[in-house]
């Protein structure tokens, strides 16, 4: 459907009919989106995982938002452990829960019609690597912080959201024997994805080859 709408848009002269195709091609994106998501969530991390950075998944997430951050007058503060360990994750997921995350950091911001900050931190803890993304808008109502993970829960207006990039990302975690919980906070939300060390003291020495080479 979205291939023959952008055919037809691309033939059509008629200005009030293009407009309708520019609206069926949104709508049949935004159905497109709720399939992967569900598949996603479905499939609940069968796919192949390596050895990874976690900092590095973090910084390229960023980089793919870093016009639009501008843009849109929010500020971001990276804090990544310099000697934060590697682990073993399917790195297109990790990197899916990343840009949920800051995603919904950045829509909470630009809801405010103010300028913002988001904060992107790293660290460890004995058994898991974490990040944390936090932002400065209005947060999470108490009331709601329970039901944010459910599939097709949100708090955003009808046509803005799915309801499935966070249950899609708790599911994710959960799958690399990991967790994504909402911290307490006194203004702002700020959410932490954990993922466990263990796995990753077992890479072979061809896997620390490559990281050492990404990480130049």
């Amino acid at each position: 459907m979205i291939g023959f709408t952008e055919l037809l848009i691309g033939a059509e002269t008629r200005p009030e009919v293009r407009t309708d195709l520019q609206h069926v091609r949104a709508d049949g994106e935004r159905a497109a989106t709720i399939v992967r998501h569900l598949l996603a969530f479905a499939r609940r991390s069968a796919l192949e995982r390596s050895v990874a950075d976690l900092n590095e998944i973090a910084r390229s997430t960023l980089a793919l938002r870093t016009y639009e951050l501008r843009t849109g007058d929010i500020a971001v503060h990276e804090r990544y452990e310099h000697q934060l360990p590697l682990i073993t994750v399917n790195r297109e997921e990790i990197q899916q829960v990343v840009l949920n995350l800051i995603l919904n950091a950045e829509h909470a911001i630009k809801g405010t019609g103010m300028p913002g900050t988001i904060s992107v931190r790293t660290g460890q803890t004995a058994d898991s690597a974490f990040l944390e993304v936090a932002d400065d808008g209005p947060g999470v109502p108490a009331a709601l912080a329970n039901r944010i993970f459910e599939p097709f829960f949100t708090t955003k207006a009808v046509g803005e959201g799915t309801g499935l990039g966070l249950s899609v990302s708790f599911g994710i975690a959960e799958a690399h024997g990991g967790s994504l919980s909402l911290a307490s906070t006194d203004h702002g939300a700020c959410f932490t994805l954990k993922l466990p060390l263990t796995a990753a003291m077992e890479m072979n020495s061809s896997d620390a080859a490559v990281l050492a080479a990404r990480q130049g």
